[in-house]
C-alpha cells in the first residue's frame, strides 16, 4: 500500500511540473506576441528616434541664438538710426472713409 501512495505521489509530482513548464512556456510566448505587437504599434506610430530629436533640438537652440543675435543687433541699428533722424520714422496716417452718402441721381 506504501508503494503505491509514492507512486500516486510521484505521478502527481511529475504532472504538476509538467503543468509549470507548461504555464512557463505559454508565459514566454504571450511575453512574445505582445512584444511584437507593442513593436508594431509603435512602428505604426511614425516615432522619431532619440538622435533625430537631439539633432533637431541642437538645430532649434542654434537658431534661437541667432534669432537673440539678429533681434540684438536690429535693435542697436534702429537706436542708431533713431538718433541721427527722429524726423525719419512718422506714422502712417489713414483716410477716414467719407461719411456723406452719394446720391443715386448724381
Amino acid at each position: 500500500m506504501s508503494q503505491t501512495r509514492e507512486k500516486i505521489v510521484d505521478d502527481f509530482v511529475k504532472l504538476m511540473m509538467g503543468a509549470v513548464g507548461t504555464a512557463q512556456g505559454m508565459q514566454e510566448e504571450a511575453s512574445s506576441l505582445m512584444r511584437t505587437r507593442l513593436e508594431s504599434t509603435i512602428r505604426k506610430l511614425d516615432l522619431v528616434t532619440r538622435e533625430e530629436f537631439d539633432v533637431v533640438a541642437e538645430m532649434a537652440q542654434q537658431a534661437r541664438q541667432e534669432n537673440e543675435a539678429l533681434r540684438k543687433r536690429l535693435d542697436e541699428l534702429e537706436g542708431v538710426s533713431a538718433k541721427k533722424s527722429p524726423s525719419v520714422v512718422k506714422k502712417a496716417t489713414r483716410k477716414k472713409p467719407s461719411t456723406t452718402k452719394k446720391s443715386s441721381s448724381e
